[in-house]
């Protein structure tokens, strides 16, 4: 399915269902500000960093090491420690909550209200234990396995398709020594709300997604890649998912482990991407709070990437070297989740910035990741490459261009450019292990 990018944010503002505003004003306090940057003068119900610094950082100011206090119980952690080694950060803008969310969405959140049924393990259904039908199980999360029961089931996109794209390794000095290509897929199976056939795919009743992610060049990794098949309840059954080597012409079954390995020698590992890929039954999850945060911004003013090849528009500065991207970060709505492993782990823990319901993305609702080790010294840093903002049969998605990881120990960084693309069609069928081998022939 064709998407369409907006070039800019003023595209005609859509009367937003008069029940969800009032859960938005109800969540927040009475800020409103302009929002500067998009025609017609909208409002946001959520305060600017304006507002919360009291006007001692204003939209449009650097962020650097020299002046990060002033906004630094507004950041992730990590991405503190990050702006100490030489990010820098733009005060960008959010955009009001119709703009992000699809009428489509909020229509079926709101016919499905009350209806969810949730177990100790995350797993949700309807009271007659069929599939969750689609839309954000719960509007007003209570708990932290609520509000990752909305990431794991709340997609608005019914499947989505990254076509082959660049990995940067980035050295300590921000030199990029080494390019890799890699393509993903996903597709999900219940819950389908606008790509036929709509709600259970029709023999899938068992599972949740499929996704397809590997690697295409250079030659010594061409093939590397994992096969998921994430059941619909992961307690009763396990993955059934693959992971091909290459180097050994061999195939190995999914298990806790290959999530835990790295990606093709990357900072990331394969439970990494969207900030959190492994299943459920691998993490305990404790609501930490919800507060305004410094996010990547949904809307960037210019494209971050090129849409030819995914490189990066020569217009968007870079520091430290090619290290950080300096890009837009805007304040959220946000619950904050802590994910202890229930049992052996390459991590310690994982703090996650999820976005409220009320600012809910298409593609990536984890907009950042403070990773631990085993020692719970911080790690690394996670953050979604967002300002991508399509349009698909005339409704707002916002997707990503991409993901990064820093190893805040090593210096290290993996950059992920990639484009979207929102219901493409992709029908879980074609997603197999016969998919996955194609990527190394």
């Amino acid at each position: 399915m064709k998407v369409n990018i907006f070039e800019d944010g003023g595209f005609k503002m859509k009367r937003i269902n008069k029940i969800v505003m009032i859960v938005i004003l109800a969540f927040i306090s009475i800020f409103v500000s302009p929002l500067a940057g998009v025609k017609g003068g909208e409002k946001l119900p959520i305060p600017t960093i304006e507002d919360l610094t009291k006007g001692k950082v204003k939209i449009g100011d650097l962020i650097t090491g020299d002046n990060v206090d002033l906004v630094k119980e507004y950041l992730p952690a990590s991405i503190y420690v990050c702006v100490k080694q030489g990010m820098v950060l733009r005060m960008g803008n959010n955009l009001p909550p119709e703009k992000l969310v699809p009428k489509f969405f909020l229509d079926i959140t709101e016919r499905n209200k009350g209806r969810a049924v949730i177990d100790e393990n995350g797993t949700v259904t309807l009271a007659d234990g069929s599939p969750w039908p689609g839309g954000l199980p719960f509007k007003e999360p209570k708990n932290g396995l609520e509000v990752m029961a909305n990431v794991k089931f709340g997609a608005f996109q019914d499947d989505g398709y990254w076509p082959s794209y660049p990995v940067h390794y980035v050295n300590k000095a921000g030199k990029i020594y080494k390019t890799a290509k890699m393509v993903a897929w996903q597709v999900f199976t219940t819950g389908r709300e606008r790509v036929s056939p709509l709600g259970t795919v029709p023999g899938f009743e068992k599972e949740q997604f499929r996704h397809i992610a590997g690697f295409t060049y250079p030659l010594e990794l061409k093939g590397l890649g994992q096969l998921t098949i994430r059941p619909y309840d992961e307690n009763k059954y396990p993955d059934k998912g693959f992971v091909y080597l290459p180097a050994f012409k061999r195939t190995i079954r999914i298990s806790a482990t290959t999530y835990q390995d790295n990606m093709g020698g990357q900072d990331f590992t394969w439970g990494d991407p969207r900030g959190l890929r492994d299943p459920y039954r691998h993490w305990k999850f404790k609501l930490i709070g919800k507060k305004f945060m410094l996010i990547p911004e949904p809307h960037s003013p210019i494209p971050i990437l090129m849409p030819e090849d995914r490189s990066l528009n020569p217009e968007i500065k870079t520091d430290l070297g090619k290290t950080f991207l300096r890009i837009g970060w805007a304040i959220t709505p946000v619950h904050i989740v802590e994910a202890l492993p229930t049992g052996k782990h390459v991590y310690g823990k994982k703090v996650l910035y999820v976005n409220d319901p009320t600012f809910w993305p298409s593609d990536m609702p984890i907009a950042a990741v403070d990773i631990y080790d085993r020692k719970l010294k911080l790690w690394k840093a996670y953050w979604d490459l967002r300002g991508l903002l399509v349009q698909v049969e005339r409704e707002p998605f916002p997707c990503s261009y991409g993901a990064i990881m820093r190893n805040l120990q090593t210096g290290h960084t993996t950059q992920h450019f990639w484009r979207t693309e929102p219901n493409y069609g992709t029908q879980p069928e074609e997603l197999n292990l016969q998919r996955l081998l194609e990527l190394g022939r």
